[in-house]
């Protein structure tokens, strides 16, 4: 992103979801749509399932923190269909899909679902200790698994559906707890504490930085909170700064 203009629109970032020419969003009071190309942009309400979107292989999916329920929707988000469930996950950092596959790490496990959360399967076990909340997170792009640790500062590669990983040269810096991975319009960027923002258009293999706003900015705050999203090759952010 070579320039940056402050905008209005309401995002949902980890919580939203790109179908076709739709947006669909979950936030506090429900499921959340908005239709993208148009002069103009709104939210409309749909329902009060509120939870965590992702897709897989073009499908609408949900998963729900409260109860670990895994629900698809066939008309966008406007009603949805319980599956399965992810027990043990809050879905948040834990869980990703990628290439019609469903993954949770439960501690050092990497669990499979091959058929929408119905039953799960062990594939991997990491050698690593995953003792803090939130100092994990699964991310799927392109066909691979990625897996960040924050206490390391390290990114974990899978190209085989979760079977074996290999360890990615990543940007680091002296502060590990800013060390965040986001996967965004099918790019992976990267904060690791310095206030920089870091783009691979290589699945991991080499990063550069992101031209900020204004001079100075720290685009670690909206990295953490997951104030940030991708749509139409337009990236957005939350400037926590001067509340824009």
């Amino acid at each position: 992103a070579s320039a940056w203009t402050a905008a209005p629109t309401p995002y949902f970032s980890d919580r939203s979801v790109q179908i076709g020419n739709q947006l669909i969003g979950c936030g506090r009071y429900g499921t959340y749509r908005a239709q993208l190309g148009g002069p103009g942009f709104e939210w409309t309400l749909l329902n009060a399932q509120t939870g965590y979107l992702f897709e897989s292989n073009g499908m609408l999916y949900l998963g729900d923190p409260a109860n670990g329920n895994i629900y698809r929707s066939n008309n966008t988000g406007q009603n949805w269909t319980l599956l399965g469930t992810a027990p043990g996950t809050d879905f948040q950092n834990s869980f990703a899909a990628e290439g019609g596959r469903f993954f949770m790490r439960i501690g050092a496990d990497l669990m499979v679902s091959e058929n929408e959360g119905l039953s799960w399967s062990k594939r991997y076990t990491f050698s690593l200790v995953f003792d803090i909340p939130g100092s994990a997170k699964l991310v799927g792009l392109n066909g691979n698994l990625y897996l960040t640790h924050v206490v390391t500062q390290q990114i974990f590669r899978s190209q085989d559906a979760g079977l074996s990983f290999s360890a990615l040269n990543a940007p680091k810096h002296s502060t590990a707890a800013s060390f965040r991975l986001r996967n965004f319009g099918g790019q992976l960027f990267l904060v690791n504490g310095d206030g920089k923002l870091y783009r691979s258009s290589d699945q991991g293999q080499n990063w550069k930085t992101v031209k900020p706003p204004y001079p100075g900015f720290n685009f670690d705050p909206g990295m953490a909170l997951s104030t940030m999203l991708v749509d139409n090759g337009q990236l957005y952010l939350y400037d926590t700064e001067r509340g824009a």
